[in-house]
């Protein structure tokens, strides 16, 4: 709620920020209410349009996931009524019908909901979150994903969804880290903090724990996981290949120009990580590295551990008091 601020990052429109009061990471100035959400837009329609997104979607290993979430809800709330604010195309309200939950879904992107509705058969109304109007302690449990890091009032909006649990439900809520290995490293060569027509609020472990308990929520589980390796070997080359041009300057030599930069980080990130599965697939690595990977979320998510944090992706779930 302050207002006194200090800069951290130069984006191209404005800057990435911090709070002088809490040490809050925001996005200021920042696009009006209307481009923000032409965004949201545009990336509902790439979770039908763009064939590759859908499949990863539904992906065994991204079901798998989703049913390891639901079964850490279900120890704090048994299958009931469901919620997922932001559901997208539906695979994480797929998996919560299947677990014997009763789903709904709240989906701003006309396309999305439309799969969902029509392709999956699941209960999905169009809207934004301020337009859904559900009776108050409405729900068992409410799923919140990557949504809250677009949200021009992450407090406002949070405390409203809270407002439809019913005591005891458990909210299960994920958004990038800030605190990231990649962001410490590389800064706003991290693309998940150098887009700000979308991302405009960035959370640590520590800002999105204080923010639920001040929803009168209790947090009882926590993980912190994914880092994106290749992508900080792409990025730490550009940087090589960046001072070497320099030099190549300062010494008059013609240098060799660069290739151009892909702006879209979302797609060569998971241009690169398909590819690298793909290669793991054929050697027959591809379990044994992602058993590996597991165990290395795992230190990322114990605050005494060393790497404690460097994982790209928090997710909690917490339970309202």
């Amino acid at each position: 709620g302050s207002a006194k601020h200090d800069a951290h990052y130069p984006l191209t429109r404005g800057a990435i920020v911090c709070c002088a009061t809490c040490r809050f990471f925001f996005v200021s100035p920042r696009l009006h209410s209307e481009a923000l959400l032409s965004k949201l837009q545009q990336w509902a329609s790439q979770d039908v349009v763009d064939r590759e997104r859908l499949r990863i979607a539904f992906d065994a290993q991204t079901i798998a996931l989703y049913r390891g979430y639901l079964a850490r809800i279900s120890s704090s709330s048994a299958p009931g009524q469901l919620l997922d604010v932001g559901c997208s195309t539906g695979a994480l309200l797929s998996a919560a019908r299947d677990a014997g939950w009763q789903t709904y879904g709240v989906e701003i992107g006309h396309a999305s909901a439309d799969y969902a509705r029509d392709v999956l058969g699941l209960s999905v109304t169009e809207g934004s979150l301020y337009s859904f109007n559900p009776p108050p302690a409405s729900f068992d449990a409410i799923v919140f994903l990557e949504v809250i890091e677009h949200l021009e009032d992450p407090v406002g909006a949070l405390k409203r969804i809270v407002s439809w649990l019913k005591p005891g439900g458990a909210l299960l809520i994920s958004t990038p880290n800030y605190d990231s290995l990649y962001r410490r490293c590389f800064g706003t060569d991290w693309w998940v903090v150098n887009c700000e027509d979308e991302h405009i609020q960035f959370f640590t472990a520590a800002s999105l724990r204080r923010i639920l308990e001040e929803a009168q929520l209790s947090i009882t589980w926590q993980q912190i996981r994914g880092i994106d390796w290749a992508g900080m070997w792409s990025t730490w080359r550009t940087w090589r290949e960046r001072r070497e041009q320099k030099e190549h300057l300062a010494s008059r030599v013609p240098p060799t120009p660069l290739p151009a930069a892909d702006v879209d980080g979302y797609h060569d990130a998971r241009s690169r990580k398909e590819a690298i599965k793909a290669m793991l697939a054929t050697l027959g690595l591809l379990r044994f590295s992602r058993a590996l990977l597991a165990k290395f979320d795992l230190l990322c998510s114990i605050p005494q551990s060393p790497t404690y944090a460097w994982g790209e992706q928090i997710i909690m779930i917490a339970v309202k008091k």
